[in-house]
């Protein structure tokens, strides 16, 4: 019986998109997400059974679909990241490394890609002849975001946040300690008068 053939847009999403979006995800989060390695479970578990002679073309197929979803999944992961470190700059304005006008400006055009990405994909369901195309423009997308991130001081940001949250911690409690003390005093001219 013949090897399995990965026919070239399999090859394509492994090699151009795949290994690269996986990378940054364990990366950045610096763990493997459990539902890309489940998809790739997936995946293994039929190129293999088309290896042993299992209706061959019918699995590959099926194993594209799962190697395109654990891709796909790897681009949210990282949208997911990003997004969440460019809202965080955008409230602590001071930790941009350039100025506030080029990264607001990149920022909209980083919402823009999301948002293009996000219909493709949405208008794309069922289409599978559409999946590199859709790979494509979340590929764009998150490069777009990883190079608004880039802009940022991601550890002064991390200062910023830790000084914002204990700072307004610092206030709700004086706000209390003032609120109780008002109370106190009310309670004690209230006797006495």
């Amino acid at each position: 019986m013949p090897p399995v053939q990965f026919d070239s847009e399999f090859i394509s999403i492994y090699q151009e998109h795949f290994i690269p979006a996986y990378a940054n995800v364990v990366t950045a989060y610096a763990d493997k997400p459990q539902e890309i390695i489940l998809e790739l479970e997936s995946a293994f578990t039929h190129i293999m059974t088309a290896e042993i002679g299992n209706n061959p073309a019918e699995n590959m197929e099926k194993a594209r679909g799962h190697l395109y979803r654990a891709t796909l999944d790897c681009y949210k992961f990282m949208w997911l990241k990003i997004t969440s470190v460019i809202d965080d700059a955008y409230v602590h304005r001071d930790a941009y490394k350039s100025s506030e006008k080029e990264l607001l400006v990149g920022y909209d055009e980083y919402k823009a890609a999301l948002n293009a990405a996000r219909e493709f994909e949405l208008s794309s369901i069922g289409k599978t002849d559409r999946n590199m195309g859709v790979l494509n423009k979340w590929r764009d997308a998150v490069t777009k975001g990883k190079e608004v991130y880039d802009k940022i001081d991601v550890k002064k940001l991390n200062r910023l946040i830790k000084w914002a949250t204990r700072n307004g911690l610092k206030f709700w409690l004086y706000s209390l300690a003032v609120c109780v003390l008002g109370g106190l005093i009310v309670l004690t001219v209230d006797k006495f008068f």
